[in-house]
């Protein structure tokens, strides 16, 4: 009964600690101009573990991934795929859960799960509080430089 109880207390806890993730990525790119060229990626993406769906809409250049729960998605990931594919990445609208951690004198959103953060801009009206629990939807601008952190500009940012 006692090995019963513990696990049930793990498991009821566990989830809790999985707070970080991409729900939606909505990535641009060039270079794309054939139908067989938007399966061959869309297959490719759609392959990766975590992603639920993808679409790719060839007319807007622009891939969109819905992702499972608890995915250890990084845009970087989906960045690479697409220009190893031969196509050129560029920003991404996104909807990410992480949270808010105080960086010098800005904001970063944090994502344990993947390892990755992001310079937050924060949209007017919303007070920031460090270590809380957070989804944004915003813009990654492409890297301006190899190593470069990413900035992620957001239009909404959502207490959890």
């Amino acid at each position: 009964m006692k090995r019963f109880s513990q696990a049930v207390v793990v498991g009821l806890f566990l989830p809790a600690f999985s707070f970080g993730e991409f729900r939606r990525i909505a990535l641009s790119f060039t270079g794309l101009d054939c139908a067989s060229c938007s399966e061959f990626i869309s297959s490719r993406l759609a392959r990766m573990r975590g992603v639920e769906s993808a679409e790719v809409d060839r007319q807007a250049g622009k891939v969109t991934l819905l992702m499972r729960p608890d995915n250890r998605i990084r845009l970087g990931q989906v960045r690479d795929l697409v220009q190893q594919s031969g196509f050129t990445p560029g920003g991404a609208d996104v909807e990410v859960r992480g949270a808010i951690a105080r960086a010098g004198s800005g904001w970063t959103l944090r994502i344990p799960e993947t390892g990755a953060g992001y310079q937050l801009r924060l949209p007017d009206g919303f007070t920031p509080e460090a270590d809380i629990v957070v989804t944004v939807s915003g813009t990654v601008p492409p890297p301006a430089t190899s190593g470069a952190p990413e900035i992620l500009e957001a239009r909404s940012v959502a207490r959890q």
